[in-house]
């Protein structure tokens, strides 16, 4: 009697087990570390809180997030990105130039002037050009999974040295550009010296005059103070840079379908926040920038998309013709 009444207790304490989920895989909890670059002040912030709640509530707290900003995780895109690669970052938000290194036809989309407005970047982000986009990066086994495109906006050049109304004026310049091939030949197309480095030096140099100027979205001259170092602001609106949030391909692998689904689904869901916060914050921003003492100018953009057109011919080979127009024919 004792031994059945014992194998009965046990046969019920594990259907309670099953039936509350304690003990099994689908009750397992995984902390995730996302991480960016920029400063808490930034868009990507803003996005990489709303991902954490978001995420936390759709799971009922089976995936809990931890985001770390400022380059806590390493200060420049590409190292964090390599840190991914190897594991010890979970998630990481970033822009799509840095992932050009590794899917080199990814930098289609940094062709100067290839979006004509922020109608035209949502037709690319949210319709068939943005999944082709993100199926190259799986198609490239480099241990990166990609999750969504954010924004980081389209880009304005600054400098300590003078304001800039035509090409010609940016002639000559010393300028910070991304680590990516075509930022780098779409500069020197103007006569610009074109400087590559790592993020987290350049505040350092353009406070130093390593370095005469910078290029980004609106929102990183304000989050990271450029305006005490640069004076001029020509918004130029040469490049537009997307964004992108990735994982670690085996972490996302090691997860139960359903957390898979559920990051994917909400990193697609706050693309959208995303990119409504970046874009307020560009509008009012401006403002407040030459509040604080920027110059701003409004050069003839057909005169810096001229200037930049045989970056075309120089990448077409690399980039595919077919691409660049599917990128300059979406929602049309």
């Amino acid at each position: 009697m004792y031994r059945s009444w014992t194998a009965l207790l046990a046969v019920c304490l594990v259907g309670a087990l099953v039936l509350t989920g304690v003990g099994t895989v689908s009750a397992q909890t995984y902390n995730l570390r996302v991480s960016h670059v920029v400063a808490q002040e930034h868009p990507y912030h803003y996005g990489a809180l709303e991902f954490e709640r978001l995420i936390e509530e759709r799971t009922n707290g089976r995936i809990q997030v931890t985001v770390f900003s400022d380059g806590q995780l390493g200060a420049g895109e590409r190292e964090q990105v390599e840190s991914l690669q190897l594991g010890a970052i979970d998630i990481v938000i970033t822009g799509t130039a840095v992932l050009a290194n590794w899917v080199p036809r990814m930098a289609v989309m940094d062709l100067p002037f290839i979006f004509r407005d922020y109608d035209h970047v949502d037709a690319v982000m949210d319709g068939p050009v943005g999944d082709l986009i993100l199926q190259m990066i799986e198609a490239a086994r480099v241990n990166i999974k990609p999750l969504a495109l954010w924004e980081q906006g389209f880009r304005y050049v600054t400098n300590s040295r003078r304001p800039i109304h035509t090409p010609e004026d940016v002639r000559g310049l010393k300028i910070r550009v991304q680590e990516n091939p075509i930022h780098v030949a779409s500069f020197q197309a103007l006569g610009a010296s074109a400087t590559p480095m790592s993020w987290g030096e350049v505040y350092t140099a353009l406070q130093q005059g390593v370095i005469d100027g910078q290029e980004n979205p609106i929102p990183v001259l304000l989050s990271h103070r450029i305006y005490e170092v640069n004076r001029h602001l020509a918004m130029t609106g040469h490049f537009y840079a997307p964004a992108i949030i990735i994982m670690n391909e085996a972490r996302f692998r090691s997860m139960p379908p359903d957390l898979q689904q559920a990051l994917i689904d909400v990193a697609r869901e706050v693309s959208r926040y995303q990119r409504d916060v970046a874009r307020r914050m560009e509008r009012e921003q401006v403002a407040e920038l030459e509040r604080l003492g920027m110059q701003v100018t409004y050069p003839d953009k057909a005169a810096f998309q001229e200037a930049m057109a045989p970056v075309y011919r120089q990448f077409e080979a690399q980039l595919g013709a077919d691409l660049i127009q599917a990128v300059l024919n979406a929602g049309r």
